[in-house]
């Protein structure tokens, strides 16, 4: 079995929801589209505690 794994960074100005939802609905297609089926599909999101600082921001 091969597992990966795949950190992934919004676009600037992108929010958390509408990063996932662009990535279910436009990236995951697009790459099954191309690729051959896996046997088995997972996604995790990480969820950040509601105390956690802001990320920092790109200059």
């Amino acid at each position: 079995m091969i597992t990966t794994i795949a950190l992934l960074k919004a676009r600037d100005g992108l929010s958390r929801d509408e990063f996932i939802d662009y990535y279910e609905k436009h990236h995951v297609p697009l790459i099954l589209s191309i690729a051959p089926s896996p046997d088995h599909y997972a996604a995790t999101t990480c969820q950040r505690p509601a105390n956690a600082a802001s990320p920092p921001t790109s200059t």
